[in-house]
């Protein structure tokens, strides 16, 4: 159990487009054209895919978990402009997903899929390499102001703002 879970630190440290929520057991995968632009959800309990969410227009640059596991928050350099979005997507659980195929909710197949903000990003300088993405793109979530998030660029600028009410 414990070379898993450094194995996934290793994964998540490295690589921005890739996230792990402990509590939920939630592991996210930001993907580019090959798989649509969209992000895929695993829940490591079951071993299953749990979610799938569209939206993006390229790929996918950084991805991160809110500290409960109740959203998702998506940044694409690629796009034009760059865009940052934010997913509801619940506590997660086999019975949540059944309700929410019920509840008249946008349904997937796989529970409820919820963009609930979009967020336009200043266009950058230039297109910069995967490497750059690689070392400097980080999304955080400040746990001390609900819904702020802080999201560090590939050319090293940061930007800070607010995608919850």
């Amino acid at each position: 159990q414990d070379q898993h879970v450094a194995s996934l630190h290793v994964l998540v440290t490295k690589y921005p487009n890739v996230a792990f929520h402990q509590e939920t057991q939630h592991f996210a995968i930001g993907t580019g054209p090959a798989r649509d632009n969209c992000i895929l959800i695993y829940d490591l309990r079951t071993t299953t895919r749990w979610k799938q969410l569209k939206g993006h227009r390229a790929a996918i640059t950084a991805i991160e978990f809110n500290s409960d596991g109740q959203y998702l928050i998506s940044y694409s350099a690629y796009e034009r402009p760059p865009t940052v979005k934010c997913w509801y997507i619940g506590s997660g659980g086999f019975f949540n997903s059944l309700l929410s195929l019920t509840s008249g909710a946008y349904s997937n197949g796989s529970g409820m899929i919820k963009c609930i903000k979009t967020c336009p990003m200043p266009p950058l300088d230039r297109l910069y390499p995967p490497i750059d993405h690689l070392q400097y793109t980080k999304l955080t979530w400040n746990n001390k102001v609900k819904g702020a998030v802080k999201l560090q660029r590939e050319n090293q600028s940061v930007l800070f703002f607010t995608v919850l009410p």
